[in-house]
């Protein structure tokens, strides 16, 4: 097993999540890691920031490369992007049931 990037704990907001990873003539799909965190002080990040980080799982990514994806978040765009998922977790929902 590879060492991950990011820290999973028990404070890890979503420690297993499938990934569909798109390519200009390839898709893969593979598990992830999903968190949702505020920047500690040893981290070089904006600490006024919501931060969004993925790391996909290389087993089956198609380069094998390891990596983690960070996305530094206004407390507004994590708002606007908390309520998204709020209003179509509702309609895929209404849609199934």
């Amino acid at each position: 097993m590879h060492r991950r990037i990011l820290d999973v704990t028990s404070y890890t907001t979503l420690d297993y999540v499938e990934t569909s990873l798109l390519g200009p003539d390839w898709t893969a799909r593979s598990p992830a890691v999903l968190d949702v965190s505020t920047p500690d002080e040893n981290e070089d990040l904006d600490p006024a920031t919501v931060t969004l980080s993925l790391e996909v799982d290389p087993v089956d990514a198609t380069d094998g490369e390891r990596r983690a994806t960070r996305v530094e978040l206004t407390p507004a765009q994590a708002r606007t992007i908390a309520d998204d998922l709020e209003s179509t977790a509702d309609e895929v929902e209404s849609a199934n049931d």
